[in-house]
């Protein structure tokens, strides 16, 4: 049994990962370390990933491993993560690994200085080869973020780290519910005048999950950011 506190709380999102979740908690369970945590929240899956994550806690047998529940929505599923984390950072991490453990090890990294801010972990700064659907995909959210939001971050849909005392604070004032929560933390952040940084993350490992996305789900990007951008202008902040 593990007593220690944990240091980092990782929070990961599952929403129908059936044929991937597995694969996934094999790799990371395996280097996890003792002060580390996992929060795995189901988030209104429609395949066995809830009977399967069940399947996990006793497959495992860790302390370190917790499961949870939400409605459907990447944010939803991050903020019931972020309420149950007891670490003192929370990094969040999708359930495809699709960076493998890069993103961890470099929130280990920060954490031995103790760094604050809101750390995005983007894989925009890279260079790779070719040109993909998703990429262009990402390329266009890019343009229309930047027209209506004006963060100045490269990838605001990139996954991040930072303290769990500023993640709880940011998450309290967050209300999407689905894709566009990691745009509006930012710019809750940003609101904040935290410290936004950029941490480049080498390439993608090849997923065994296909893009769902398609083009017509840019105009619901567009409609998105224009609804945040009004309800940050809006946001009443108490010190």
């Amino acid at each position: 049994m593990n007593n220690l506190a944990p240091v980092i709380s990782i929070v990961m999102p599952c929403h129908n990962a059936a044929g991937i979740i597995d694969k996934t908690l094999n790799e990371l369970i395996s280097n996890m370390k003792i002060t580390e945590e996992i929060i795995l929240v189901e988030n209104g899956s429609t395949d066995k990933t809830w009977s399967l994550l069940e399947q996990c806690l006793e497959k495992y047998s860790k302390s370190n491993i917790r499961i949870a529940r939400s409605k459907k929505g990447l944010g939803n599923a991050i903020r019931v993560g972020i309420n149950l984390a007891s670490g003192s950072y929370i990094i969040f991490m999708e359930d495809d690994l699709p960076f493998g453990l890069q993103e961890l090890i470099e929130a280990r990294n920060r954490v031995q200085f103790e760094e604050g801010g809101w750390n995005v972990i983007s894989k925009y700064h890279t260079n790779p080869l070719g040109i993909s659907y998703r990429r262009i995909q990402g390329w266009v959210f890019i343009a229309l973020r930047e027209l209506i939001l004006n963060l100045n971050v490269r990838d605001s849909q990139a996954t991040f780290f930072t303290k769990a005392s500023l993640a709880k604070k940011i998450s309290q004032l967050s209300t999407e519910e689905g894709f566009l929560i990691t745009t509006e933390l930012i710019a809750i952040a940003r609101k904040l005048n935290v410290e936004v940084s950029q941490t480049p993350c080498g390439p993608l490992f090849i997923s065994d999950r296909k893009t769902t996305i398609s083009i017509f789900d840019v105009g619901g990007m567009f409609r998105g950011l224009f609804r945040l951008r009004l309800k940050m202008r809006r946001l009443k902040l108490n010190d």
